[in-house]
């Protein structure tokens, strides 16, 4: 069973307060990840719902940028994006994490290729939706840098798309 938009709401809103009691809930989406600052739930219909648990300003900022953008394979498809109770979720197309993909090993070997390219900005500037290229004054702030590691990286089919290149630190400290 999967849920509808309102039973989605229901359940992000009490994974807010008690996750233990949204992850007993009939019906809830499968958890397929979570880290410091999301966790990512297969809501069905080949999306998930990326469910923001602390602030996270690069990623919530490159979002805003990526927005609307179906042009660029590099990037991956926001269905939308809104603040259920306390939380920010967003409703992305479903992707196949780079790690899985290890048996393909041409494929892991280009996209080791292309990320050891893409440390240097202007090769990444490159490859980004020219609305993206503001990532430059953000990455300016000590606050802030690239961050692009197999587990920011995805595949579309046979297509690298990346999901987090912007890594934010409170401390301003790597």
């Amino acid at each position: 069973m999967q849920m509808n938009r309102d039973q989605l709401q229901v359940f992000v809103r009490t994974f807010a307060v008690n996750e233990d009691a949204a992850m007993g809930m009939p019906g809830r989406p499968d958890l397929l990840g979570s880290g410091y600052f999301a966790s990512v739930f297969d809501i069905g219909y080949g999306r998930v719902l990326k469910v923001i648990k602390d602030e996270d300003p690069g990623y919530e900022w490159f979002v805003t940028q990526i927005e609307g953008i179906t042009d660029n394979p590099f990037l991956p498809r926001v269905f939308y994006s809104e603040t259920w109770g306390d939380r920010r979720v967003y409703c992305l197309e479903k992707l196949t994490p780079l790690k899985a993909c290890n048996n393909r090993c041409e494929m892991y070997d280009t996209w080791r290729n292309v990320r050891d390219a893409m440390m240097s900005e202007n090769s990444f500037m490159t490859i980004l939706h020219p609305k993206l290229r503001q990532i430059r004054s953000i990455l300016s702030s000590s606050k802030y840098r690239i961050d692009l590691h197999d587990e920011n990286m995805m595949v579309r089919g046979d297509q690298i798309v990346i999901t987090d290149p912007v890594s934010f630190t409170k401390t301003g400290s790597y």
